[in-house]
């Protein structure tokens, strides 16, 4: 397990700006939280409201898919 370093995240987050993407405290893991509450059909549907990844690669991945399931809820999911 590498290091995950917070400048790495940053650089995301313009491409990323509904998540708010920060390394863990001991930055073993990259981490994101939403910057909104789902509702219970988001949350069904799949959507999480925080990451946790061993890598900032498998964190964006992640972001990927999340972005994916947004994208079959439709405009509603995204607000």
């Amino acid at each position: 397990m590498g290091t995950v370093q917070a400048s790495d995240l940053e650089l995301l987050s313009a491409e990323w700006p509904g998540w708010r993407l920060w390394p863990s405290q001991r930055g073993e893991l990259a981490c994101a939280s939403r910057r909104r509450t789902l509702t219970g059909r988001e949350a069904h549907a799949g959507l999480a409201p925080t990451l946790v990844e061993d890598t900032v690669a498998d964190l964006v991945h992640r972001l990927g898919e999340q972005a994916e399931i947004e994208r079959t809820l439709g405009p509603a999911a995204a607000v």
